[in-house]
């Protein structure tokens, strides 16, 4: 999956600088298909590994929650890359997964223990609640529907990339850098 030469071309890449979180959606439903062989969980994992290789700082925590106790469940993912990065995730479904994403309380929960980013990314399929924005930019990256969340910016994974390299890193957008904008 993630070969010398994918590695290599994405440390050739811009950095993206200062602190980055992402809060990635462990519930059962990222188990779900996204597209023909893959699942939203796959998806999900595909941009954490990318994102732990272009970001200068990135902080990881994986969620999932209870729907009969309408809780949240969430953990910090420890400091892996590549393979053990998915694994850590992965794992996540079961020790924390089942119910949906309850984005506030996870929000809430991080607030306790990270500064606010500059980049917050939220990878999920759906939230059962609205997540209050917290960083100086917010995004959502949708992996099954729209969920039109106040604060933030939305999009699929694809134009996640887009939007990175031409307006978050204000690259112009005949660069040579944006030729391999996103493995996802």
């Amino acid at each position: 999956m993630w070969t010398k030469e994918i590695l290599l071309a994405l440390a050739n890449k811009p950095k993206i600088d200062g602190e980055t979180l992402l809060l990635v959606d462990v519930s059962g439903s990222m188990l779900l298909a996204y597209g023909q062989r893959r699942s939203r969980l796959d998806v999900a994992i595909e941009i954490a590994i990318e994102l732990k290789e272009r970001c200068e700082s990135l902080t990881i925590y994986a969620s999932g929650g209870s729907d009969s106790e309408k809780t949240d469940s969430t953990e910090k993912v420890p400091d892996y890359y590549g393979e053990q990065l998915d694994a850590s995730l992965r794992r996540g479904i079961q020790a924390l997964g089942g119910g949906g994403l309850y984005a506030r309380q996870a929000i809430d929960y991080i607030s306790h223990y990270e500064l606010k980013p500059d980049l917050l990314v939220i990878l999920t399929d759906d939230t059962t609640e609205t997540p209050k924005a917290y960083g100086k930019t917010c995004v959502q990256i949708n992996l099954d529907k729209s969920l039109n969340t106040e604060g933030f910016l939305e999009f699929s994974p694809k134009d996640f990339w887009s939007w990175l390299e031409t307006s978050y890193l204000n690259l112009p957008t005949n660069s040579p850098m944006n030729n391999l904008a996103g493995t996802a």
